[in-house]
């Protein structure tokens, strides 16, 4: 089981100065990777989706991934909801939160 959080950079460093992400057993930062999700992270995805399903493999309780981008609001949720589209038709039961998909900027 996966338990995906979508997240916005930004927002960790308007509070305090602080840049943390939530916590999570693994953290990606899609900032420098890809600028939107089109056709070009379908590799990502495929290749994240493998990742993760042998880290799973490992792991006796769910598995947090929490994956950011700069906003929260359009990269990071189109990639957390690509990746648990793909890891449920590999049979994996997933949960989404998009943290920061309605936070005003």
């Amino acid at each position: 089981m996966f338990e995906l959080i979508s997240f916005g950079y930004v927002h960790n460093e308007a509070e305090e100065g602080r840049n943390q992400p939530p916590v999570a057993d693994i953290t990606i930062d899609l900032r420098q990777h890809i600028r939107d999700t089109g056709s070009d992270s379908v590799a990502l995805v495929e290749a994240t989706a493998g990742t993760l399903t042998a880290f799973a493999g490992c792991s006796p309780r769910p598995v947090t991934v929490a994956i950011g981008g700069a906003t929260g609001q359009r990269t990071a949720p189109a990639f957390v909801t690509l990746l648990s589209d793909r890891l449920t038709a590999g049979g994996h039961t997933t949960n989404v939160h998009h943290r920061d998909l309605a936070v005003s900027l």
